[in-house]
């Protein structure tokens, strides 16, 4: 029992550290002080930019899959993220990921004035029709664009438009459409 729970807490502490690593948007030069391009806030090179970018988009859909499509009622009905709870609270959070129009758009698509007990019911339609999250790889996808602004197509036909934004180091999926 106690080589297990240590096992637990060792494996639990290395996710946290490398966690803790791969959010971190500082990329050390060599000499270990930050490149001119982050000091200003600025988007990292092409390369870096477009495996960022792709990621971004991942990561910004996984989020609203986890609060509009993994929690359930006991007959499998969709709601809303109860930990998160409320239309302002998920858009709150999606801000993070998106342009604050687009996370208002997402939000508005999947929240639904129906209740069951304090559970808010969702949309079940999806708002991404065509989902970047069935790619394994950048490669499987075509990133366009310039430092500052990328657009990401996959191959049914999804297009999300990514832009940096300085204040928070990241890009943030500005827009998204289903060709």
């Amino acid at each position: 029992m106690k080589k297990a729970l240590t096992a637990i807490i060792v494996a639990l502490f290395a996710l946290t550290l490398a966690a803790c690593g791969s959010n971190s948007n500082e990329t050390p030069s060599s000499n270990g002080a930050k490149s001119q391009n982050e000091t200003a806030g600025q988007a990292p090179d092409a390369e870096k930019a477009k495996l960022k970018v792709y990621t971004s988009a991942k990561i910004a859909e996984d989020k609203v899959h986890t609060l509009f499509g993994k929690a359930t009622l006991q007959d499998g009905t969709p709601i809303l993220d109860p930990i998160t709870g409320t239309a302002e609270k998920a858009k709150s959070l999606l801000a993070n990921y998106f342009d604050p129009a687009l996370a208002d758009k997402i939000v508005t698509h999947y929240i639904t004035d129906k209740k069951s007990g304090e559970s808010t019911l969702v949309n079940v339609e999806p708002f991404f029709a065509a989902s970047i999250l069935a790619t394994k790889s950048a490669e499987e996808v075509q990133i366009e664009g310039e430092n500052d602004t990328y657009t990401v197509t996959t191959a049914d036909g999804g297009v999300y438009t990514l832009t940096w934004d300085a204040s928070k180091s990241k890009y943030l999926v500005t827009s998204y459409e289903k060709k």
